[in-house]
């Protein structure tokens, strides 16, 4: 080891003894910030100001002496310390700056200074045991006293245990929100929030400790909610399972009926998510050659508060010729695996146990359901399974287009859904049965718009479109084809009549002669012309020749826009109304609040609205809302109106329109 290599190991030792010493003494520091903290009982803001202070100690040291072991001082320090040197190593140090020296001399000095470093060894000369020991000590001890303080109990935030009684009429207020059930969730309180968040089912539990005479919860409808006498002396409650959110205030009145202090309340409610189901292998339409596979089906699901259970669900179809039978099955899925909130299963599926066969088809789909009572499951994508060749019928009605049968097997899954709710409805609720007959209406009315499409629109007349055939017997068989449409159609507007009017079994005898004069009409004798008249024929020529220069998007609002459009312009009226020489309505402050639930912009305006101690605030505070609502009114109308509108010109004027139907003062 030359001379130079022996100066800079004793200066990296050196360096880092002193670093040791330094986190040795921030640990002490940090320690004493934390003991110094106890008395507070605050564990997380004594963690912090003792982090901070440890930081700030090392970082000072570091500072202090981050150049103070140069190559010199280092050398000096090692002459110091060890006997026989003769000063070489300080010597070899200067030598390497003096640009006049002899090289002879240079060299000479180098080689002694190297002979003299390569008898000593670095780390008895710069020992590490005691700075070692001392930082495990002090972080030790420093640890102890965190957790002495973390584990103390915290004092109890200023709520609740400070009963208000001020003339003032200022209250506190607590809100424990206890979830449903199936959620596995403990209450929780909170102390004076702006919001809450509910689950939907779960319980609001609002209590008020105040001197006034009574509180009440008004909400943007015009509804009000009176807090009854709580169980402690001073306190006024209410407890309350809430359906939809709201943005409400709380407005307090003291025993002259005049209104005391009040403040905003927004409580969200999380409606409960259906599971999310996806079949990730196959995930795809299958094609098996022999009913006696096996199908290795891989499904996840998740949910926001967690999967309960997995289950498979099939309809089988078989049938040849013109006739097409359904039936529907399902298996669980027991090889589940749970993943947080969510469930991965795993089935594999023999169809030998169904017995099918070739031509038949399965359409399966997954259904995850969640513990929230009554929820509705969730359904994976559904997929086909083809047993053997492509499904085609044979027989009798080869000769007709896949197409046009596809009307008989939506007829035959309208029957099959009659005879399904007629067995259920034993089971089903009273009130829900015409219901769910309607909705059964609904498909057989889209079964027999689709036939009247099929069949070309209503029937002209019949000897000339017998005319059309090529011989006078096929003219006669189109004719008996079109008679059995016709009969069709018939019974399915009188199948629509009984399910509208709630009559199950009358309608499935409709039905079923709905489906059987549809069989008869697509024998393969018949066939039906559609001819285009010659008005709606498109005239290839005139394509891509129109002039689009003068074309211009239509402007429509969806229904929803308008609603909400609606309710802002009732509360830009009403704000416009608003005399800013009286106090202002708290009810005002909520609506205002309630146009974004959970938006901390609006309810920010809503509190300066609420909370303006003079008529000069109150002023500010309404222009300021009616800023806002402009801005939003043209944010929403920008998009869709283009150059009709003129920007905030046109709503500063509309602002002015308002204020003068409102009879507002200036």
């Amino acid at each position: 080891m030359t001379a130079g290599e022996f100066l800079a190991a004793v200066g990296r030792r050196l360096r880092l003894r002193q670093a040791l010493w330094l986190a040795a003494a921030a640990l002490v520091v940090g320690a004493l910030v934390v003991l110094l903290a106890a008395p507070a009982r605050d564990g997380r803001a004594a963690a912090t100001a003792a982090m901070a202070a440890a930081l700030a100690t090392f970082a000072v040291g570091v500072w202090r002496v981050r150049a103070g072991w140069r190559a010199v001082a280092v050398a000096q320090w090692v002459e110091a310390r060890v006997d026989g040197l003769d000063n070489l190593l300080v010597t070899r140090v200067a030598s390497a700056a003096m640009p006049g020296l002899s090289p002879a001399i240079r060299d000479e000095i180098t080689r002694q200074a190297d002979h003299r470093a390569a008898s000593v060894s670095v780390a008895p000369l710069v020992p590490l045991v005691r700075p070692m020991v001392s930082v495990v000590m002090t972080a030790l001890m420093a640890a102890g006293a965190c957790t002495w303080v973390l584990r103390a109990p915290a004092p109890p935030r200023p709520g609740l245990a400070r009963a208000v009684a001020e003339p003032g009429g200022a209250f506190a207020l607590a809100v424990t929100v206890t979830p449903p059930a199936y959620v596995r969730r403990a209450p929780l309180t909170v102390v004076n929030p702006d919001e809450v968040r509910v689950p939907a089912g779960g319980t609001v539990r609002v209590v008020v400790r105040t001197g006034l005479a009574s509180v009440a919860l008004d909400d943007p409808a015009g509804g009000t909610m009176a807090l009854a006498r709580g169980r402690e002396p001073g306190t006024v409650e209410h407890t309350w399972s809430p359906t939809e959110s709201l943005t409400g205030a709380l407005v307090g009145r003291r025993r002259d009926g005049t209104a005391g202090a009040s403040r905003l309340l927004a409580i969200v409610v999380e409606p409960d998510q259906r599971p999310a189901v996806r079949v990730t292998c196959p995930g795809r339409d299958l094609r098996v050659p022999t009913a006696s596979a096996t199908i290795d089906l891989e499904v996840e699901s998740t949910d926001d508060h967690g999967v309960s259970s997995l289950e498979l669900r099939y309809v089988r179809m078989a049938g040849s010729g013109e006739s097409f039978t359904f039936g529907e099955g399902r298996v669980p899925l027991t090889d589940v695996t749970r993943t947080g909130t969510g469930l991965r299963g795993r089935l594999a599926w023999p169809l030998g146990a169904l017995a099918l066969e070739a031509g038949e088809s399965l359409v399966y789909r997954v259904v995850a359901r969640d513990e929230a009572p009554g929820a509705p499951p969730g359904e994976s994508e559904s997929y086909t399974i083809d047993v053997g060749a492509a499904f085609e019928t044979s027989g009798a009605g080869a000769a007709v287009a896949e197409e046009d049968r596809r009307y008989a097997i939506s007829q035959q899954m309208v029957i099959v859904k009659t005879e399904q709710a007629l067995a259920e409805r034993a089971a089903s609720p009273a009130d829900g049965w015409l219901a769910r007959t309607q909705g059964l209406a609904a498909e057989q009315r889209m079964v027999r718009a689709e036939v009247v499409f099929l069949s070309g629109g209503e029937v002209q007349d019949e000897v000339e479109e017998a005319a059309h055939g090529d011989e006078l017997q096929e003219g006669r068989l189109e004719n008996r084809g079109r008679a059995e449409m016709q009969r069709a159609l018939a019974e399915m507007s009188r199948a629509e009549a009984q399910l509208t009017a709630g009559d199950g079994r009358g309608a499935l005898v409709f039905e079923r002669r709905a489906l059987a004069a549809l069989l008869q009409a697509f024998d393969r004798r018949r066939y039906f012309l559609r001819t285009v008249p010659e008005r709606s024929r498109i005239d290839v020529t005139r394509r891509l020749t129109g002039d689009r220069r003068g074309a211009v998007p239509g402007v429509r609002l969806p229904g929803e826009r308008l609603d909400a459009l609606a309710i802002e312009r009732a509360l830009l009226l009403e704000i416009a109304a608003a005399d800013p020489a009286q106090a202002l309505p708290a009810a005002l402050a909520a609506r205002v609040a309630a146009l974004a639930p959970g938006g901390s912009e609006w309810s920010r305006l809503a509190a300066h609205l609420l909370a303006a101690p003079d008529e000069l605030a109150r002023r500010v505070a309404v222009s300021a809302v009616a800023a806002a609502l402009l801005d939003r009114v043209y944010d929403r109308l920008a998009p869709d109106a283009g150059s009709r509108f003129s920007g905030r010109d046109l709503l500063d004027g509309l602002w002015a329109v308002e204020r003068r139907r409102a009879g507002a003062p200036r």
